[in-house]
């Protein structure tokens, strides 16, 4: 970028007042977590995936809502602790599976993490074999695993569910971590698109759901050579 005199600017808010200036405007805002209406969402208990990357909680009791790909990596983070894993020299066997699930099972907890989503599976959309693997892995952490249930409220003790067939759920919880998809970020183009004629949103600001790093990165390169 140096070479072609592209000007970078660090730790600067791009404002519309700036950004109509110019012929075109690409914005690649990416998305921000998406918060269901759930009664209680607002307690202090919850907090969205963004904020459990920035600063993970330290508390024992963990409820998590969805079970995507982010829910299923926080629940990985959660359920992970020192001596999670035996040395190396311990695949030296190839048979060996069934002690290493002996050995996660006997680890002692110290969180009780739970995961749940509306939908049918966990992990949905994650690859074959690392969904396989993963469920394995959190199952054997001992983490709950929930589907198919409805969201009635967030109390000051837990999470209030339904499952599928009407029964009533509760779960206590000292942190609720939301993790039920993102939407785009699309606010600066809400403000921009109307005053600069070529403005363009790309990657998750545009659709937030069916985004990855490969489409993302593909579709900026076909935009900029388009221009």
């Amino acid at each position: 970028m140096k070479e072609l005199s592209v000007r970078v600017e660090l730790g600067a808010a791009a404002s519309v007042n700036d950004l109509k200036l110019h012929d075109a405007v690409i914005l690649a805002t990416g998305a921000k977590p998406n918060v269901p209406a759930i009664p209680g969402i607002e307690w202090q208990r919850c907090m969205d995936y963004e904020h459990f990357f920035q600063n993970p909680p330290r508390e024992e009791n963990i409820v998590i809502l969805g079970a995507g790909g982010i829910g299923c990596d926080i629940a990985h983070i959660l359920s992970d602790a020192s001596g999670s894993y035996p040395p190396s020299s311990f695949f030296d066997d190839p048979g060996n599976v069934r002690n290493y699930e002996n050995h996660l099972q006997a680890i002692p907890r110290t969180r009780k993490i739970a995961l749940m989503r509306r939908g049918k599976r966990i992990g949905e959309r994650l690859g074959p074999t690392t969904r396989w693997a993963l469920l394995q892995l959190l199952e054997n952490r001992g983490v709950q695993m929930l589907t198919q249930i409805q969201y009635e409220a967030i109390t000051e003790n837990g999470v209030k569910l339904r499952s599928r067939t009407g029964k009533e759920i509760f779960l206590f919880a000292d942190k609720v971590v939301i993790a039920t998809g993102q939407v785009q970020d699309d606010t600066l183009y809400s403000l921009l698109h109307s005053q600069v004629e070529h403005c363009f949103r790309i990657g998750a600001a545009n659709k937030a759901s069916e985004t990855n790093a490969e489409s993302a990165i593909l579709e900026a390169s076909k935009l900029a050579r388009s221009l």
